[in-house]
């Protein structure tokens, strides 16, 4: 599997298209491979070691996937996002239990049906891993569009009053591009976790 691309195009909307379609391309057994090797770098991390509330996500149009974290540790709690009613609004995070009861959302990703009462903002969070698109090594990110993200961790802007959570991507080394276009509100991943190891950018 190929890393680093050096030339992509200007319009985000294409970098998107053709990056994805990369991604679906690979084949089954190189994103088994791939998912295994992830999650055993991410489990030996100290962050993930050392964080007690830890963010995922379930892989859609695909995305790496997680599921092989252990989730049955006693030092960990585990939450998925919840997508909010509009686009640009922040995300909240719902905790995944064994036996966690799953429902779909607008765009077909499952989501914990769990009680209002028991959902955190980032904020409370330790650890969030976030799915992506495209990436750099200045911790850029890529992400769908939806500005779902962006609006979650843009607290995240005044790192000086915010110790958590750190933010890490996960990624095929494939979906590495040389120079991400960036805007303002971008907030920087700390690290990129791939199946050929970790990208540390803080």
């Amino acid at each position: 599997m190929t890393g680093l691309q050096r030339q992509a195009p200007a319009p985000k909307s294409e970098l998107r298209r053709r990056i994805r379609q990369q991604r679906l391309d690979l084949p089954a057994r190189v994103r088994a491979m791939a998912a295994r090797r992830v999650v055993t770098t991410m489990t030996r991390l100290p962050w993930f070691r050392q964080a007690r509330r830890v963010a995922f996500y379930l892989p859609h149009r695909g995305e790496l996937d997680l599921r092989g974290l252990p989730l049955r540790r006693p030092d960990k709690q585990y939450f998925l996002p919840l997508l909010p009613a509009r686009h640009g609004l922040p995300l909240w995070f719902a905790p995944l239990r064994p036996g966690t009861p799953l429902r779909r959302n607008r765009y077909g990703i499952l989501e914990p049906a769990v009680p209002r009462h028991e959902w955190l903002r980032a904020a409370r969070l330790d650890l969030v891993m976030v799915p992506l698109v495209a990436f750099d090594r200045r911790g850029g990110r890529l992400g769908m569009g939806g500005g779902y993200y962006d609006a979650t961790l843009a607290f995240l802007q005044q790192r000086d009053r915010w110790l958590r959570p750190r933010i890490v991507g996960v990624a095929y080394a494939v979906q590495e591009i040389e120079t991400l276009p960036l805007d303002p509100w971008d907030v920087p991943m700390m690290a990129i976790v791939t199946e050929t190891g970790v990208v540390k950018t803080a």
